[in-house]
């Protein structure tokens, strides 16, 4: 019987090249052959998003540890995951945005309410819903263990979109950070949206840049009156 391939992305110093892989031989290794990406599930406006970038976001860090460990069994080439450093800058996007838009909404609050407004739209839970509703989750990559239980079903499907949004800056660079936060806006909270490409925020990029960093460790608070919008 002829065997079927399975197209698997690794990398090489950041180089991509494809490995065609025996469905038979990831089925051994109790994995599942992950599913052929559409990218018009994968709407990103204005942003560039190749299929490559968008195989990353949705590759776990449990997968791809499977498949390298198990498969490759070499530390050169490597499967790429969203937790390749894509999942940390996705996540300082959205606690920076969501810390925009929910002073937008509520300029009169204190730090503390806005922490808890802000924290209804970056959880994962409902971060695991927008993707699910953008058909994102469908194509996260799983290996063949134990039913998923429905919390860790949520961080993966929310740290994928939090990879995502890390590949839209890696692929795009700074020059397209409002439009990366727009996406972010509009994904997370379309009922709310901030203009972050216009002049003046396009003037404050350097500002902006390091904020979205600076919010990872929780210092949100300290930039709510810079005057983007």
């Amino acid at each position: 019987m002829t065997n079927e391939f399975v197209d698997i992305n690794l990398y090489v110093n950041d180089e991509k090249f494809v490995l065609k892989t025996p469905k038979s031989l990831i089925h051994m290794n109790r994995m599942f052959p992950p599913y052929d990406i559409d990218m018009a599930d994968y709407k990103s406006q204005d942003l560039n998003l190749t299929k490559a970038g968008a195989d990353i976001s949705r590759t776990t860090q449990e997968y791809a540890d499977q498949f390298n460990k198990t498969i490759l069994n070499s530390d050169c080439p490597y499967m790429k995951s969203h937790s390749d450093g894509y999942s940390f800058i996705g996540e300082a996007f959205i606690n920076f945005v969501t810390a925009l838009v929910v002073y937008d909404m509520f300029p009169n609050e204190t730090s503390s309410e806005l922490v808890e407004f802000a924290n209804i739209y970056r959880n994962n839970k409902y971060i695991s819903d927008i993707s699910s509703s953008l058909r994102m989750s469908q194509y996260i990559t799983k290996t063949k263990k134990s039913q998923l239980t429905r919390t860790k079903f949520q961080r993966q499907s929310a740290t994928s979109f939090k990879g995502l949004i890390g590949v839209l800056y890696a692929e795009n660079g700074k020059g397209k950070l409002p439009e990366i936060m727009s996406y972010v806006n509009d994904c997370l909270i379309p009922h709310n949206k901030i203009d972050f490409t216009g002049t003046e925020v396009k003037d404050t990029l350097l500002s902006v840049y390091w904020v979205v960093f600076f919010t990872t460790f929780g210092w949100v608070s300290c930039y709510l009156s810079i005057p983007f919008m």
